[in-house]
């Protein structure tokens, strides 16, 4: 696994435990990308266009 570094790309992983999601100050503190878990079995988790940056 690769050590943890400045100058590698820094992310966040969220799901609707994190409520709604600041994505200007997500950006703000340097992270480039965000995994989101949008389903979980038959259910989905993400409301369309709630925490979707476009």
């Amino acid at each position: 696994m690769q050590q943890r570094n400045s100058c590698n790309a820094q992310g966040i992983d969220v799901s609707r435990y994190q409520g709604k999601i600041d994505w200007k100050a997500v950006k703000e503190d340097g992270l480039s990308f965000a995994f989101i878990k949008a389903s979980q079995g038959k259910s989905r988790e993400v409301i369309p266009g709630q925490n979707i940056h476009r």
